[in-house]
């Protein structure tokens, strides 16, 4: 019989684990799952971090395309205005150059018409 008590207690070490050994199984366990769900949550943490950063660098990239935009019509207006003006200076100092060609022109006119009536004078006196 005792034999057969051995065998049976060697048989139950084997097959049945120890209060012990099954708590320390739990806490592996435990421990496991716990660093599971910390790598999981610190993952989702940096996952949602890069879409914020992603998105924040959106927005920037945004705005600054929308200044470059407003730079950009706001310079088109201010040449547009400067070409209409330096324009308009133009056509008046052509209009200018034109006055004084025809008051030259009648100067020159005058001129000629005052040595016509001197020469007349002169040949009426003779």
């Amino acid at each position: 019989m005792t034999s057969q008590s051995t065998t049976s207690s060697k048989c139950s070490k084997t097959v049945v684990p120890t209060r012990e050994s099954i708590q320390e199984l739990l806490n592996k366990g435990m421990v496991a799952i716990d660093d599971n769900k910390m790598q999981s949550s610190s993952m989702k943490l940096a996952k949602l971090s890069l879409k914020l950063d992603h998105s924040c660098f959106a927005e920037e990239r945004a705005f600054e395309r929308e200044q470059c935009n407003l730079e950009y019509a706001n310079t088109v207006i201010v040449h547009h205005h400067l070409q209409e003006s330096v324009e308009s200076q133009i056509r008046l100092k052509q209009a200018e150059s034109e006055a004084f060609e025809r008051q030259t022109r009648m100067f020159l006119a005058q001129a000629e018409l005052m040595k016509l009536q001197l020469s007349m004078g002169g040949k009426s006196d003779v």
